[in-house]
């Protein structure tokens, strides 16, 4: 998405008249579409503002060549969620939970049974 709409910017200033007299598109386009792509905006601000739903595993970050701002953000809402429960009351949580949904509170057969 980055490197098309960078593309398209590039070739509405080269249709405007800012470009080269005597060149068409077609002869800047190739090079400048490989200049992109082997570039990946590395040391540049990508052009649009864009961030991924990726769930990161402990230690994970997005690879270096997505031209991207960042994840949707759930490592800090996971975060942000340990302020508002208490883990100490762990047993008492899963004790409601289990009278209230008749279900094994235990993960890993609630997976199993599933």
């Amino acid at each position: 998405m980055q490197r098309q709409y960078a593309l398209e910017i590039a070739r509405t200033v080269f249709e405007s008249g800012a470009g080269v007299s005597g060149q068409a598109w077609k002869d800047v386009e190739a090079p400048l579409l490989a200049a992109i792509e082997q570039s990946n905006f590395a040391g540049l601000r990508a052009p649009l503002y864009v961030v991924v739903e990726k769930i990161l595993g402990k230690g994970e970050q997005l690879p270096d060549d997505w031209p991207t701002y960042g994840a949707s953000g759930y490592e800090f809402l996971n975060l942000l969620n340990g302020l508002f429960v208490d883990s100490s009351n762990v047993t008492l949580i899963n004790r409601v939970y289990n009278r209230w949904t008749d279900l094994d509170p235990l993960v890993g057969d609630l997976v199993y049974q599933k």
